[in-house]
Protein backbone atom coordinates (compact mmCIF):
# COMPACT_ATOMS: atom_id res chain seq x y z
CA UNK A 1 0.00 0.00 0.00
CA UNK A 2 1.31 3.46 -0.73
CA UNK A 3 0.83 6.92 1.36
CA UNK A 4 0.63 10.19 -0.45
CA UNK A 5 0.73 13.43 2.00
CA UNK A 6 -1.15 15.85 1.13
CA UNK A 7 -1.21 18.02 3.86
CA UNK A 8 0.28 18.95 7.03
CA UNK A 9 -0.97 21.72 9.63
CA UNK A 10 -0.14 22.91 12.67
CA UNK A 11 -3.15 23.70 14.95
CA UNK A 12 -3.10 24.89 18.74
CA UNK A 13 -6.17 23.69 20.91
CA UNK A 14 -7.88 25.95 23.62
CA UNK A 15 -5.60 25.50 26.67
CA UNK A 16 -2.61 26.55 23.28
CA UNK A 17 -1.12 23.40 23.25
CA UNK A 18 0.15 22.28 19.29
CA UNK A 19 -0.59 19.87 17.34
CA UNK A 20 -0.27 18.76 13.86
CA UNK A 21 -2.88 17.23 11.31
CA UNK A 22 -1.55 15.53 9.00
CA UNK A 23 -3.79 14.31 5.63
CA UNK A 24 -2.84 11.42 3.44
CA UNK A 25 -4.17 9.72 0.34
CA UNK A 26 -4.15 5.99 0.52
CA UNK A 27 -3.19 4.18 -2.70
CA UNK A 28 -3.62 0.02 -2.88
CA UNK A 29 -3.70 -2.04 -6.11
CA UNK A 30 -7.20 -4.11 -6.59
CA UNK A 31 -8.23 -6.20 -9.32
CA UNK A 32 -9.92 -3.62 -11.60
CA UNK A 33 -6.95 -1.38 -10.53
CA UNK A 34 -6.13 1.21 -7.89
CA UNK A 35 -8.74 1.85 -4.82
CA UNK A 36 -8.16 4.89 -2.93
CA UNK A 37 -8.14 5.82 0.82
CA UNK A 38 -7.76 8.92 3.03
CA UNK A 39 -5.84 8.62 6.32
CA UNK A 40 -5.90 11.10 9.26
CA UNK A 41 -2.92 11.37 11.87
CA UNK A 42 -3.33 14.16 15.08
CA UNK A 43 0.08 13.93 16.65
CA UNK A 44 2.25 16.27 19.19
CA UNK A 45 5.82 16.14 20.26
CA UNK A 46 5.34 13.32 21.91
CA UNK A 47 4.17 11.59 19.24
CA UNK A 48 0.81 10.20 17.61
CA UNK A 49 -1.96 10.48 19.87
CA UNK A 50 -5.13 9.62 17.32
CA UNK A 51 -5.60 8.35 14.07
CA UNK A 52 -8.16 6.99 11.45
CA UNK A 53 -8.27 5.48 8.02
CA UNK A 54 -10.64 4.79 5.68
CA UNK A 55 -9.39 1.94 3.31
CA UNK A 56 -11.35 1.43 -0.50
CA UNK A 57 -13.29 5.12 -0.79
CA UNK A 58 -13.27 4.99 -4.61
CA UNK A 59 -11.34 4.27 -7.33
CA UNK A 60 -11.55 7.44 -8.60
CA UNK A 61 -8.50 9.38 -6.93
CA UNK A 62 -9.66 13.07 -7.86
CA UNK A 63 -12.99 12.05 -6.38
CA UNK A 64 -10.69 11.23 -2.59
CA UNK A 65 -8.46 14.18 -3.04
CA UNK A 66 -11.63 16.25 -3.31
CA UNK A 67 -12.76 14.73 -0.04
CA UNK A 68 -9.23 14.72 1.45
CA UNK A 69 -9.34 18.88 0.43
CA UNK A 70 -12.91 19.05 2.43
CA UNK A 71 -11.63 17.65 5.41
CA UNK A 72 -7.94 19.70 5.92
CA UNK A 73 -9.93 22.87 4.93
CA UNK A 74 -12.46 22.11 7.48
CA UNK A 75 -9.55 21.23 10.32
CA UNK A 76 -11.03 17.67 10.57
CA UNK A 77 -9.71 15.34 13.05
CA UNK A 78 -9.40 11.33 13.05
CA UNK A 79 -12.60 10.49 15.14
CA UNK A 80 -14.71 13.15 13.28
CA UNK A 81 -13.43 10.88 9.57
CA UNK A 82 -15.99 7.80 9.54
CA UNK A 83 -19.24 10.61 10.30
CA UNK A 84 -17.88 13.13 7.64
CA UNK A 85 -17.60 10.54 4.97
CA UNK A 86 -21.09 9.64 5.68
CA UNK A 87 -21.80 13.24 4.81
CA UNK A 88 -19.91 12.69 1.58
CA UNK A 89 -20.92 9.97 0.27
CA UNK A 90 -24.60 11.32 1.61
CA UNK A 91 -24.06 14.37 -0.99
CA UNK A 92 -22.64 12.63 -3.71
CA UNK A 93 -25.95 10.09 -4.08
CA UNK A 94 -27.94 13.21 -3.87
CA UNK A 95 -26.15 14.35 -6.59
CA UNK A 96 -26.57 11.36 -8.72
CA UNK A 97 -30.04 10.66 -8.06
CA UNK A 98 -30.68 14.43 -8.96
CA UNK A 99 -28.80 13.78 -12.46
CA UNK A 100 -31.07 10.90 -13.04
CA UNK A 101 -33.64 12.62 -12.31
CA UNK A 102 -33.05 15.68 -14.71
CA UNK A 103 -31.71 13.29 -17.56
CA UNK A 104 -35.67 11.15 -17.07
CA UNK A 105 -37.43 14.48 -17.69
Amino acid sequence: MGKILICEKKLRDELHREYILKYSLLIRSGESGKIYGVEIERMDAQGIHERDVLQGVSEKRKEVERFIGRLWKGNAFPVELAALYDDFVGEREGAEVHRTVRSAC
